[in-house]
């Protein structure tokens, strides 16, 4: 009798200390599955957002590089950006160019949901954009603007909107020996077939460019540019890699 009832106590043992590993097992998994890095997450925040700002943000994703080009309705100010995924975390510089009046220049820091739809600014003083939101882009765009600031007949300052022979406008910053710009083809209304940000340095009458399309156009190029600056008001091309289309540009 003894025996029956010691070989049941063994039985209840066996099954309790079965019943806690599985449990304990669960947990690990459950555990395992929320400590994933954020960063897998987002794989592609290329797309349209609309910003708290009224404006309109235009972002690529390339890897871990964010750019994009953003702009007023009403033309106040259009900034290009350039930044770098950390997790959940992006950071980067922006800066206005003469398709806009403003002339702001300065790093931002934001934090990136889950699904990669809100974008929240959490560092960047005197930028409007708080919180960017992905959005359906609008059938219709801003089209081209006059200069909105910039220089003309001065070789030492670049600044200005500048007409390509690619048919495109290039409203294009220099910025110390800095050079960024925003480039679209010429339209009034609807969308362009091509939009790119272009970031690089100059040195002497040598600029060096890492360009890429936004999807304010259609196409989805990138690449590197070498241009040379002829004159105060003239640029022509020395190297291009990706298809990028324009030749000489003249402001």
């Amino acid at each position: 009798m003894r025996s029956k009832q010691f070989v049941s106590k063994l039985n209840a043992t066996v099954l309790f200390l079965s019943l806690i590993l599985v449990l304990t097992s669960c947990e690990k998994e459950e555990n395992f599955t929320e400590t994933i890095p954020s960063s897998k997450v987002f794989s592609n925040l290329t797309g349209y957002y609309k910003g708290s700002d009224r404006g309109h943000y235009y972002i690529r994703q390339i890897g871990n590089d964010i750019f994009w080009f953003g702009e007023d309705p009403s033309g106040i100010w259009a900034n290009v950006f350039r930044g770098s995924l950390s997790g959940n975390t992006l950071s980067g510089i922006f800066y206005d160019v003469p398709k806009g009046i403003n002339t702001g220049a300065r790093a931002l820091t934001f934090s990136v949901n889950n699904s990669g739809t809100v974008i929240t600014k959490i560092f960047g003083p005197g930028f409007g954009g708080n919180v960017l939101t992905k959005s359906n882009r609008p059938s219709s765009l801003p089209g081209v603007r006059p200069q909105g600031f910039g220089t003309r007949n001065n070789i030492n300052d670049l600044t200005a909107k500048w007409k390509a022979s690619d048919g495109g406008s290039y409203y294009l910053r220099q910025l110390g020996n800095r050079i960024v710009w925003f480039g679209e083809q010429n339209y009034q209304s609807g969308l362009p077939v091509w939009a790119n940000v272009a970031f690089g340095t100059r040195s002497g009458d040598t600029i060096t460019l890492d360009w890429v399309d936004v999807p304010k156009g259609r196409n989805g190029g990138s690449g590197k540019l070498s241009l040379k600056v002829d004159n105060a008001n003239q640029m022509s091309r020395v190297f291009a890699t990706g298809g990028f289309g324009g030749r000489k540009w003249e402001r």
